[in-house]
């Protein structure tokens, strides 16, 4: 009786938890093999990163760009000519419009001897579809207000209220009255002409034949409008021909609704990168996903054994795959979308002022469901081939603790090479599915490295960097010659950094033009002004030139490429390093892994003789045949890709013939070999500190 007691006290003290199922034991078995699961939970996490940061930097910098082209050229998608005012008021009722209205433009005149660009609408349109702002005031309403840009008031010494005497298009003089100030434009400073913003009819009073080509009817569209559809449409409603509606290529194309053929060979480049991506991801968790089978083979066939049946092991690994994604996509997510917001510190911290419009510490809805969807659709799908693997071990697997064995029709090569490197070689080409996606975790990296290094050449073809010399302000009279001695003037004016002189096709220093032809009259000077330099800089310089002199103002327009220039700059090439520490990363897990699946192999040959500086080679070997195939797949398919995206982006817009890019090829190729070295350190380690028993012992 008290046997019986003890025996029952025993059951009711011992809480383990009861196995309901075999699919309970997927929570049981990752928290005994954590190790493992790390790993796994790793590749998840690196994939959908990789996915996440690349959609969101791209989404974040078609987020700026848009902006920037808003700012610069208006937030309109089409612009109608030559219609007359029923057709107008017809579109306007459309369902589909959100916003239209009349820009009337083209028409000039002068202000105290300096030419003024004329410019019409009224106060909605001018807000909503030009890139005109009004900085301060009230909009013009009546025939005789105008507003003036900034420059032309501080120049003019005016001020809100003011009434100025303006030379129109028909050379007669009309007065207007300041009712506000017009925000400067890179334009217009560059070209050295005021702007005046008029109201619709006092546009009209003053327009001349040169009105009529400047002058559009501009549309915007609701948020979702299929815009190529609806121009179709109007075209054929309206019989209006192509000349008479354009697109807002720009805004356009950052939308993914522009025909522009440029905007289509981007869309097409975009669309083989985006599956080159999720390629990646892909093949990055597949990889992992078979070398855990490959792991847990022995106790498969211990399920097997117990009488779970095939179905109920495919359940379980499919399983396994959903629980580690749990564990490691919403830590891939936040890492993505960490380093986007890293990217848009980056430019921020560069110039507050100038990338205003960058958004910080926004997510990126795109960002965020593409590296979802690859965390747990491309984990299911990578699971499903794993898991019939899995399915098929037979029970006698456990019962006899061996591994998955390759059924090869050829031995290593021993005659070619000594035998360590003969072995290494024979394991890593024997199993032709894991140096398939070896192979490919290499070839993809290196397709993604060429894929992305066309997008740093389109940036610089499209958008170039300013150069060292570029101007800030540059001074011409007509193609006249200007006085030898305003140079050196211009050099002694506080915020002047350097100076450079036009002596017709020779553009050098003073002293070299000089030097060179003998006299020193030129007919432009180009100047550099500090970076502290302020308004008062080209205020002296002003009052240095001669009547009939043009200076034209290029420090906004600079400011404005510049700006465009590093947002892409900083999200491709932020792709760039993305992708290379991603490949680094991969590369070293992979191997590992490979490396943990053969362990038991190892101990055996370790037991028969082999020494660890044999292993050491072996490993090495199979680390390198892993990075040659790779490295060769990937150039025979990278380098035509990339010839393919040159050609659609950037050789039939520049007539830019295509090379080879050895300079990036080289270095990801250094980057893979490098990675494939790195990828030996912890596995040959990790062999030589263990014991012949330790290695050779049932791992599951």
């Amino acid at each position: 009786i008290m046997n019986t007691s003890n025996v029952k006290n025993k059951e009711n003290q011992d809480h383990s938890p009861i196995m309901k199922s075999y699919l309970s034991l997927v929570s049981r078995y990752g928290k005994i093999h954590r190790k493992n699961e790390r790993i796994s939970v790793l590749c998840i996490v690196l994939a959908v990163c990789l996915v996440t940061a690349i959609f969101s930097m791209a989404d974040m910098g078609r987020r700026a760009q848009e902006n920037y082209f808003i700012r610069t050229n208006g937030k309109y998608h089409i612009s109608l000519t030559d219609i007359d005012q029923q057709l107008i008021a017809m579109i306007a009722m459309r369902p589909d419009v959100a916003l239209s209205g009349w820009v009337y433009q083209g028409c000039s005149g002068s202000l105290m001897g300096k030419t003024v660009s004329f410019a019409g609408a009224d106060e909605k349109t001018c807000s909503g579809l030009t890139e005109m702002k009004l900085a301060e005031g009230a909009y013009p309403v009546l025939p005789n207000e105008a507003l003036l840009n900034n420059s032309a008031m501080e120049q003019c010494g005016l001020s809100i209220g003011s009434t100025v005497l303006v030379t129109i298009p028909d050379g007669m003089e009309q007065k207007y009255k300041i009712t506000g100030i017009l925000e400067d434009t890179g334009s217009l400073q560059k070209a050295d002409v005021y702007g005046m913003v008029l109201s619709e009819e006092g546009f009209r009073s003053i327009a001349d034949e040169n009105a009529a080509e400047g002058t559009t009817y501009r549309i915007q569209f609701k948020s979702g409008a299929n815009v190529q559809h609806t121009i179709t449409e109007i075209k054929e409603n309206y019989g209006l021909s192509d000349h008479q509606i354009s697109e807002n290529t720009a805004l356009l194309g950052l939308t993914g609704q522009s025909k522009n053929s440029l905007m289509q060979s981007l869309y097409l480049v975009a669309g083989m990168l985006v599956f080159l991506v999720l390629l990646a991801g892909t093949v990055m968790i597949s990889a992992s996903f078979r070398t855990n089978v490959r792991e847990r083979i022995q106790f498969y066939g211990l399920l097997r054994c117990i009488g779970a049946s095939e179905k109920q092991v495919r359940h379980f690994v499919v399983l396994q795959g959903l629980r580690q994604s749990i564990k490691g996509v919403p830590i891939g997510l936040l890492a993505g979308q960490i380093i986007t917001w890293c990217a848009c510190m980056l430019l921020k911290s560069v110039s507050v002022q100038r990338f205003s419009e960058i958004p910080l510490f926004r997510f990126s809805a795109i960002g965020l469901t593409a590296g979802a969807s690859v965390g747990f659709l491309i984990v299911l799908l990578a699971a499903l081939s794993p898991a019939k693997k899995a399915s098929e071990v037979s029970p006698v697997t456990a019962v006899s603790g061996s591994t998955l064995q390759l059924r090869t029709k050829k031995a290593a090569n021993t005659k070619i090479f000594p035998i360590e490197i003969g072995m290494g070689i024979f394991h890593a080409t024997a199993d032709r599915k894991n140096l398939f996606l070896m192979t490919c975790s290499y070839a993809i990296s290196i397709m993604l490295f060429l894929s992305f290094h066309v997008m740093v050449v389109f940036l610089n073809e499209s958008m170039p960097a300013l150069k060292p010399d570029a101007p800030d302000v540059s001074i011409t009279m007509g193609g006249a010659v200007l006085d030898r001695s305003l140079a050196e003037r211009i050099k002694n004016i506080p915020g002047v950094k350097n100076v450079y002189v036009d002596n017709r096709e020779l553009v050098c220093t003073e002293q070299a033009s000089a030097d060179i032809s003998g006299y020193a009259d030129y007919t432009s000077i180009d100047i550099q002004l500090e970076k502290n330099a302020d308004d008062n800089a080209i205020s002296s310089i002003r009052g240095l030139l001669p009547p009939g002199c043009s200076i034209s103002d290029k420090r906004l327009s600079n400011a404005e490429a510049q700006s465009s220039f590093y947002i892409g700059a900083v999200f491709i090439y932020g792709f760039l390093i993305i992708i290379a520490l991603i490949t680094i990363f991969q590369i070293i897990n992979s191997m590992n892994a490979s490396v943990s699946a053969h362990m038991k192999q190892y101990g055996i040959m370790r037991s028969m003789g082999m020494s660890s500086k044999q292993l050491r080679r072996m490993i090495a070997a199979q680390a390198m045949s892993y990075a040659l195939s790779g490295c060769i797949a990937g150039c025979l398919l990278g380098l035509p890709l990339n010839k393919m995206m040159f050609r659609y982006l950037i050789a039939e817009k520049w007539e830019t013939g295509w090379q080879i890019p050895f300079a990036p090829l080289l270095l990801i190729l250094l980057l893979c070999l490098g990675s494939a070295v790195l990828s030996m350190l912890r596995p040959v380690r990790q062999i030589s500190q263990m014991s012949v028993m330790e290695t050779i012992k049932p791992r599951d």
